[in-house]
């Protein structure tokens, strides 16, 4: 996600800057001879979809929970 120059993420309720979003990743995973997944080989691999505005961000300080675009302020 790129901001523009003077944005920053910040929550609108508390102010807080700190904030949980979904990122999509890659995993290799360990297979057993039917295909089952047995055990993931590493955390990740590559990232494919990284958080954005469109996506839900969710405040670590008090819990609020929106689009991101609701968290950009300018400086």
């Amino acid at each position: 996600m790129l901001l523009r120059d003077g944005e920053t993420m910040c929550c609108p309720i508390c102010g807080g800057t700190v904030f949980c979003a979904t990122a999509h990743v890659t995993q290799d995973w360990e297979l057993d001879e039917t295909g089952t997944f047995q055990k993931c080989l590493n955390d990740c691999v590559e990232v494919t979809h990284f958080p954005d505005t469109e996506d839900i961000w969710d405040c670590k300080k008090c819990g609020y929970s929106g689009a991101g675009q609701d968290f950009i302020t300018k400086k």
